[in-house]
Formats: C-alpha cells, structure tokens, sequence
C-alpha cells in the first residue's frame, strides 16, 4: 500500500514500477499460488486505475505470464 499511496503523490512511474516488481520478488509463493489458481480457473485481476499502465495489477499479471513460460496472456478490458 505504502508504494501505491507514494505513486498517487508523486506519480513516478519509474519509481512505482521498480518498488512494486521489487516487492513481488518477496512473494513468490503469493504469485505461484496465483498461478496454479489461474491454471484451474477463469481468472481476472480487477483494478480502479483508469490506465492499466499505472495500476500495480499489471505488473502481477505480467510476472504470472512471465513465469507460466506464456502459458497466459494479459489482456486489458478497458470500457
């Protein structure tokens, strides 16, 4: 929360994207978890951010992609 409440002051998107991958690397288990359920599920990340280059839901999606070897997709679904 800490790194999403200094984005909405600052708006560094550099900054916010370097903590929060920074901060996944801590979660490996979250994201393995997250992972397998999206193997055995229909799965969606929801956000409020209007832009989802600026919501930190992307950066999960993409390190779930990432680590499925592109078994997944991140798609947007933008109104």
């Amino acid at each position: 929360k800490d790194i999403r409440n200094d984005y909405h002051k600052d708006h560094d998107v550099e900054a916010f994207a370097a903590r929060y991958k920074s901060y996944l690397d801590t979660q490996s288990e979250a994201v393995a978890g997250l992972t397998e359920l999206a193997r055995k599920e229909r799965c969606c990340l929801l956000c409020v951010e209007a832009d989802p280059n600026h919501c930190h839901r992307l950066f999960v999606a993409e390190r779930i992609a990432a680590l499925s070897n592109s078994e997944f997709t991140v798609r947007h679904l933008i109104v």
